[in-house]
């Protein structure tokens, strides 16, 4: 049976949010997605999943809102459905980081690579670039490209652990 997509990941911040706990640096958690038990298949369910993988505070009382990504050489942004970073998700995650909370999506397009994009790089993508007809052949870009993320946004070493905080505080 195939690994679901993003449980690399989801241990690795899960291990790092409970170093960050110890630290007394953060108290970040993930959220769950509710389910419900459908009468009609006979099947349990995922009930839309409201607000972020991951929330939280850290030090300082800084809210902090993080998106988890795992996988994919583009990160594409969805009006609602499918895999990619959702549009609703990336306005909610700039709403935060204008409120002055933290807010971040966190890529891991392959297993060795880790890209954090920080509330800056998510304005300037969602300001300048997004569905703007700056694509191949004039196509409006709909995607975060790991070139674009490793340009601009930040690569964290992962070394058993993602030790982001540092570099968005």
């Amino acid at each position: 049976m195939a690994q679901k997509r993003g449980t690399h990941l989801e241990k690795l911040l899960d291990l790092t949010h409970q170093l960050y706990k110890n630290q007394r640096r953060a108290d970040i958690s993930k959220r769950e997605v509710k389910t419900i038990f459908d009468k009609k298949t006979g099947a349990m369910r995922y009930v839309k999943k409201e607000g972020f993988d991951y929330e939280g505070c850290v030090f300082g009382g800084h809210s902090i809102s993080i998106e988890a990504k795992e996988g994919h050489e583009r990160l594409r942004i969805e009006p609602n459905k499918g895999s990619g970073l959702k549009l609703h998700q990336l306005q909610a995650l700039l709403f935060r980081g204008s409120l002055g909370g933290l807010a971040c999506v966190i890529w891991m397009p392959t297993p060795n690579k880790t890209l954090l994009l920080d509330y800056t790089f998510l304005k300037n993508f969602h300001e300048n670039i997004y569905n703007k007809a700056t694509g191949a052949g004039g196509k409006p870009v709909k995607s975060i490209t790991i070139k674009m993320a490793e340009e601009d946004g930040i690569q964290i070493p992962c070394r058993g652990l993602i030790d982001y905080l540092d570099h968005i505080m």
